[in-house]
């Protein structure tokens, strides 16, 4: 046994951190440590390497017991932390070179490994780079070089690829499974699920200091007692065929939208049939159906948000909480799924990353949004107004109805939230409303509720300013709509936001106004600024890339280079088609959008030649 952890005990004052933790890593595996956030991952991980005191237990690494003066089994083990350890003032190869030194004092070696190791990251273009010059992913990428460059026989990764862009993310994932192939243990912990199931051989799941379940991805998923989705398309139900379905045997979860038939059931065998015999016993026709085993994401989504209970077999279920905001039985209140609402606020605010599934997402907010008890209006406003502008992104208007509808209700009617909250229901209002005279008005009253900007609402002002800009361009009225975007991106600088999602696009939009009113070398500057911020701090295969490059296309088209108009439109079609690819109405309307620019840039172009002929 490579690592042998037994009884492990770790307290901090009162907070039992790690309640008699035990594991074993084989030599040769690559071994995924999971749990949510203050599961005892990281306490583990610094008992093991006798950085921490423990209180009780036996750690033993390599058959030797491990002690903070244990050199001779620390100089075989590669650590990358989460938090990223380099020196400010060496240069990338510098600090390779530093840590890799520590433990290999030849020159000639060292330097073959350096190399190596700046291979294995993607860091060769940033070798004379010192680490105030990276952005967040390669600043992470040159700390698993750090830790990595000496091959040692046990590597420890503490979520590796946090801000990493997903093509890094995968050279990343291939170079481990390398360095596994080439001899190395590896410990890996990660909250990216396809990640554990792409290259972990086994997998222990932690919560409240032990483990609470362990084995091959397979065995893990066959521990899931919600095991089983089926789906039925184009199927007309009536509400007491639902009952009938619900009442069903191992059937916890049904959902029924536009004739499609969701259910989700027990681990129990014979669930499709038994549906299926229902159906035909009421002489009720279907068309298409599917059934979905459970991935290793399902256990994730339960250890994410908390919602995990564990019997003495070791089997995870879901929490009754989430059940019953589920099937609707009682209504579960905001205080007692802080813990869910936290977790989908979170998915939320990350507006620059593309959530798979977002769909499954919006129905879990409507969800929540019918059953739930509002007993604390704050929070729940809170969460709201953060799930609003994840849906506009998504141009999900059922749902952002139904969000307006509930802030007026709580805003309006019962005088609850403050002057923000007030000038978000109007700027969320003026969103919907097909009416640009009062879409500017709704903005206009929106900035009235503000009577002073501070570092709290400099961000809601500065979308404010920016949202009544654009509504003023589609008005025609370019001096106003000006002089509000200005001030739009004028408030992001002062207050340091500029490199904040938002900011995004208002940039992009500001861009557009610098076109219309002939000035495409100032947008172009702006937009090539844009989409290197979007490059270093999400990646270049997202949404807001793609509508940089399509907003760069269209100044190369005003400008009459189309040949790089059409490189540009191209990079931002891929994207489009990549991540709506079950979406193909969204993508057929950007081809007849960028299609239609053509003609209208040609005729911008006319005019521009005339007006400079005069």
């Amino acid at each position: 046994m490579l690592v042998h952890i037994e009884n492990l005990v770790k307290r901090y004052g009162d907070l039992l951190a790690l309640d008699h933790l035990s594991l074993d890593i084989e030599e040769g595996e690559i071994f995924g440590l999971l749990g949510p956030n203050g599961s005892g991952k990281t306490t583990a991980i610094n008992c093991l390497l006798a950085l921490l005191k423990y209180d009780k237990g036996t750690i033993t690494i390599f058959g030797k017991d491990m002690k903070p003066d244990s050199y001779d089994i620390k100089q075989d083990i590669g650590v990358v932390m989460q938090n990223v350890a380099v020196f400010e003032q060496m240069s990338v190869y510098e600090n390779i070179d530093y840590f890799c030194g520590l433990y290999v004092p030849d020159k000639r070696k060292r330097k073959e490994l350096v190399e190596e190791a700046i291979t294995f990251t993607d860091l060769n273009d940033y070798r004379k780079m010192h680490p105030k010059k990276l952005s967040g992913g390669l600043l992470r990428r040159l700390n698993i070089a750090c830790g990595i460059a000496h091959k040692p026989r046990l590597i420890i990764m503490d979520e590796p690829t946090v801000a990493v862009d997903p093509q890094s993310r995968n050279k990343i994932l291939e170079g481990i499974q390398k360095l596994n192939e080439q001899g190395s243990t590896i410990i890996y912990t990660s909250h990216y699920m396809e990640e554990v199931e792409q290259i972990c051989t086994r997998i222990a799941i932690m919560d409240h200091g032990h483990v609470i379940a362990s084995g091959t991805k397979e065995e893990l998923k066959k521990m899931i007692k919600t095991g089983e989705t089926i789906t039925i398309e184009a199927i007309p139900l009536t509400s007491e065929n639902l009952a009938d379905i619900r009442a069903l045997p191992h059937v916890f979860d049904l959902h029924y939208e536009e004739q499609i038939l969701t259910v989700r059931c027990t681990g129990a065998r014979h669930n499709l049939i038994r549906l299926l015999n229902y159906l035909q016993s009421q002489d009720i026709s279907f068309g298409q159906v599917s059934s979905e085993l459970p991935t290793l994401n399902d256990v994730n989504d339960l250890i994410e948000t908390g919602f995990v209970q564990s019997s003495l077999r070791h089997t995870i279920s879901l929490h009754p909480m989430i059940q019953e905001i589920a099937v609707s039985e009682t209504a579960p209140s905001v205080t007692s799924c802080h813990t869910l609402l936290d977790s989908l606020q979170k998915i939320c605010l990350m507006h620059g990353i593309e959530v798979s599934y977002y769909k499954k997402l919006f129905q879990t907010v409507e969800n929540i949004m019918l059953f739930i008890e509002k007993d604390d209006i704050p929070q729940y406003l809170l969460f709201l107004e953060d799930v609003f502008p994840y849906m506009e992104k998504y141009h999900y208007q059922k749902g952002m109805k139904k969000i307006i509808q509930e802030l007026q209700h709580f805003i309006k009617a019962n005088t609850y939230g403050t002057a923000s909250d007030r000038a978000l229901l109007l700027d969320y209002q003026a969103t919907l409303e097909p009416k640009t005279e009062k879409a500017i008005k709704l903005e206009k009253e929106a900035l009235a509720q503000i009577k002073e900007t501070t570092k709290e609402n400099a961000h809601l002002v500065s979308n404010l300013h920016s949202n009544l800009g654009g509504l003023y361009r589609i008005n025609g009225q370019l001096d106003l709509a000006k002089r509000h975007m200005k001030m739009g991106i004028s408030l992001l600088q002062q207050y340091q936001l500029l490199y904040t999602n938002d900011s995004i696009p208002q940039i992009n939009n500001y861009a557009v106004l610098l076109i219309e009113i002939q000035e495409p070398d100032l947008a172009l500057s702006a937009l090539q600024k844009l989409a290197q911020i979007i490059k270093e701090y999400n990646s270049n295969h997202c949404l807001d890339y793609a509508q940089v490059q399509e907003s760069l296309g269209s100044i190369c088209l005003i400008t009459a280079n189309i040949s790089q108009a059409k490189t540009h439109f191209k990079k931002a079609l891929k994207i489009y088609e990549d991540i709506w690819a079950d979406e193909p109405e969204l993508i057929e309307e950007k081809y007849q959008a960028i299609q239609e620019l053509y003609p209208q840039a040609g005729i911008a172009l006319a005019k521009s030649i005339l007006l400079t002929k005069h």
